[in-house]
């Protein structure tokens, strides 16, 4: 892994901890831009993530369970070494997440996505 792309890698962390979603998206994909990088599906599953956070802020449950469903095979598709990120933890999480989605979405309920804290990085 290149400073660069750890840098980027980082700071998306960083940001997506503090519920900037759209920033740490910005953050990844320089790294899934760059053409010759490796662990390409990794930065496509963390962007799909931060897309299903950014639908959720705006209190939109179906593009967000269509995001967060195609981020958690992305991201299990990657090997967790050298990441800088406990996989296994996030993946769990997101399981959590998609399940709370679907609850919220079955029964029309909010208060089941504000009760939860959110996804948080390690």
């Amino acid at each position: 892994m290149s400073d660069q792309e750890l840098e980027n890698t980082k700071k998306g962390i960083a940001l997506f901890n503090k519920q900037q979603y759209y920033e740490a998206h910005e953050a990844w994909e320089k790294n899934w831009l760059v053409p010759q990088i490796a662990n390409k599906e990794f930065y496509q599953g963390l962007i799909f993530l931060t897309a299903a956070f950014v639908h959720i802020q705006k209190q939109k449950l179906l593009p967000a369970k269509k995001a967060i469903t195609k981020s958690a095979p992305l991201l299990r598709a990657v090997s967790p070494k050298n990441m800088h990120i406990n996989l296994n933890k996030l993946l769990q999480q997101i399981s959590l997440w998609q399940k709370l989605i679907d609850v919220a979405l079955l029964n029309n309920d909010w208060d089941v996505i504000n009760k939860h804290p959110p996804i948080c990085i390690e």
